[in-house]
C-alpha cells in the first residue's frame, strides 16, 4: 500500500496530460516493464537492497510518465474520441485485453517517432497489428511513417485500410480523412486531398486543424 500511494504521488503530477487513470496507467506501466527486453531485468539483479528497488521502480515509472505525457500532449489525434470503439461489447467477437495491448504498443510506436526513432516506431506499429490485426491508428501511424520517407503510394495504401478498419469500428472518422488529406497533398494529389479535407470536416474535425493542412 506504501508503495501504491508513492506511484500515485508520482501520477499526480502528470495526471494534466495523461488520458488514462491511475489504475490504467500502472497497468501499463508494468506491461511496458515486461515487453522492454531484458534491460529492466537485469538492472533488478543488481539490486539488492528494498530501498534500492524502491528508488529504481520510482524513478523509472517517473520517466514512463514523463514521456507518455509529452507524447499524449503533442498527439492532437490520440483523443478519446478517437479511441471510443462501441463495438466492443459482448457477442462481438472482439477482445477487449487484446485491443488494449496494441494500444499500448501504438503509444509506444508514437513516442519513438517523436523522439525520432522512425524505424524503433515503426516496429512498435507492427507489433501492434501483429496483436491486433483491425487496429486503425496504428495502420495510419504506418500510413504516417511511409509518408515521411516520401513513400507515398505505401503510405496512401495504409491510410485507406485505417479508414476502412475505423469504420468497421464505429470510430470517428475526421482525424482519419484529414490524415489522409494529409498524405495526398505530399503526394502532389490536392484534388484527393481537397475531396477528403471535405469529409474531414463533414466528420466535425476541428476547423483549425483543417486550415492547417489547407495552408501546408
Amino acid at each position: 500500500k506504501r508503495m501504491r500511494h508513492l506511484l500515485y504521488e508520482r501520477y499526480q503530477d502528470y495526471r494534466h496530460s495523461l488520458y488514462d487513470d491511475f489504475d490504467d496507467v500502472l497497468e501499463d506501466f508494468f506491461f511496458y516493464v515486461r515487453e522492454s527486453g531484458p534491460t529492466p531485468y537485469q538492472a533488478l539483479l543488481r539490486i539488492k537492497k528494498t530501498e534500492a528497488f524502491e528508488s529504481w521502480l520510482l524513478n523509472t515509472f517517473r520517466n514512463y510518465l514523463n514521456n507518455r505525457s509529452e507524447t499524449e500532449s503533442r498527439i492532437n489525434y490520440v483523443d478519446k474520441e478517437c479511441e471510443q470503439i462501441p463495438l466492443l461489447t459482448e457477442g462481438t467477437g472482439l477482445n477487449l485485453d487484446v485491443t488494449r495491448k496494441a494500444r499500448i504498443w501504438n503509444y509506444m510506436g508514437l513516442a519513438y517517432r517523436e523522439t525520432d526513432s522512425a524505424d524503433r516506431a515503426l516496429e512498435c506499429f507492427q507489433t501492434a497489428l501483429q496483436i491486433d490485426p483491425d487496429h486503425p491508428s496504428s495502420y495510419m501511424n504506418i500510413a504516417m511513417h511511409y509518408s515521411d520517407r516520401k513513400e507515398y503510394d505505401a503510405a496512401l495504401k495504409n491510410a485507406e485500410i485505417a479508414i476502412e478498419k475505423a469504420k468497421q469500428r464505429g470510430m470517428s472518422l475526421g482525424v482519419f480523412y484529414a490524415d489522409y488529406a494529409q498524405i495526398a497533398g505530399l503526394s502532389g494529389n490536392r484534388r484527393k486531398a481537397k475531396q477528403y479535407l471535405r469529409l474531414a470536416e463533414k466528420a466535425g474535425y476541428d476547423n483549425n486543424s483543417i486550415q492547417k493542412i489547407q495552408n501546408s
